[in-house]
């Protein structure tokens, strides 16, 4: 039966026990048959059947052959992003993964690798994490790429090896990216440097979250098999409300009052001039009027009614005043830092 292929079988405990270099007993952990010359396997598994019709040895009859796969359990990975927190002795206190992040703000964050296997080492792991800023049409993804092995580390297209630290099962003593090298079973890992930061986009709240793709390439079976794992996970972040940024522009050195009015309430505001003021947690599909209160000073403006949406692009309105000064005023609006009265 060996014939079929080329004299190279595994015995599946069911044959004589004698083996030489062309004959395999199996014992189910295949990786002490691979050779490193040899780069394409093809193991094949045979059960066969002799007859015999006669006495003598060229009556010998039959045979049967089957190729059988053998699956291989595949690597047990895990690996995820871990937000922090420095305090006040500018230590980290990782953030669980129940916490909400607010737009525009800076997340600051280590990565985590975790081999939960128990029967295998990794070796020659290669890491890119894509952190989703925005969506485009047709589905193109804009992101933030961190890209690192154990030669090179890139963040955001920039070199960072230098600022990149490893940490061991939590030990304290901080490793170069080198230990990339290997990851024996059970081990975790830390990737840590202070180039580790995102910063929440305006599409990242719309969508209420921070979405990272994983690619984590490795070797296994003693540096022989190639494996590629890849993952999606997610931060939480609070939803964007909506927005009113309002300019008016004047003297200097005045100050305006506007008044806002919403479908069940309404609000006066006071603005420098020339400087944007920016009014928060407004509501959506509600209809605002902002109006110039008069002013002795400058002429009246026409009120301005605006609507804001929950889309990219509509839930902040901007808008910009401008006034004119009256002509023959006697009544101004002055600032008085200071009284000083002599007895």
């Amino acid at each position: 039966m060996s014939q079929h292929t080329r004299n190279k079988h595994i015995d599946c405990n069911i044959l004589k026990s004698t083996a030489s270099d062309n004959y395999y007993k199996m014992v189910g952990d295949i990786s002490q048959y691979i050779k490193s010359e040899v780069s394409d396997y093809k193991i094949s598994l045979l059960i066969g059947q002799l007859g015999r019709m006669g006495e003598d040895v060229l009556n010998y009859n039959g045979g049967t052959s089957q190729i059988s796969l053998f699956l291989i359990e595949n690597p047990q990975l895990k690996v995820k992003i871990k937000p922090y927190l420095l305090n006040k002795n500018n230590e980290k206190e990782y953030i669980d993964s129940y916490y909400k992040f607010s737009y525009n703000e800076k997340i600051l964050f280590d990565v985590e690798i975790i081999n939960e296997s128990s029967a295998y080492d990794y070796s020659n792991l290669d890491l890119r994490i894509d952190f989703i800023k925005e969506v485009k049409e047709g589905g193109i993804k804009v992101s933030d790429v961190l890209q690192i092995n154990k030669n090179d580390a890139k963040y955001k297209g920039i070199n960072i090896k230098n600022s990149v630290s490893l940490y061991l099962n939590d030990e304290k003593t901080p490793y170069s990216i080198t230990e990339l090298s290997n990851l024996k079973k059970g081990d975790k890992l830390t990737i840590s440097s202070d180039k580790f930061a995102y910063t929440v986009t305006e599409y990242n709240a719309l969508k209420e979250k921070i979405d990272y793709d994983c690619i984590l390439q490795l070797n296994y079976l003693n540096n022989h098999t190639f494996y590629k794992y890849t993952n999606t996970n997610r931060l939480q972040v609070k939803p964007l409300e909506g927005r009113l940024v309002v300019t008016v522009n004047g003297n200097n050195e005045d100050y305006f009052y506007l008044k806002l009015n919403g479908d069940a309430n309404s609000s006066n505001i006071k603005v420098k001039s020339n400087k944007p003021y920016t009014i928060c947690n407004l509501d959506y599909d509600n209809t605002y009027e902002l109006s110039l209160i008069n002013s002795a000073s400058y002429k009246p403006v026409s009120s301005q009614s605006f609507v804001l949406k929950n889309a990219l692009g509509y839930n902040t309105k901007s808008v910009i005043i401008n006034t004119n000064v009256k002509s023959n005023n006697y009544f101004t609006q002055r600032k008085i830092d200071e009284i000083i009265i002599n007895r």
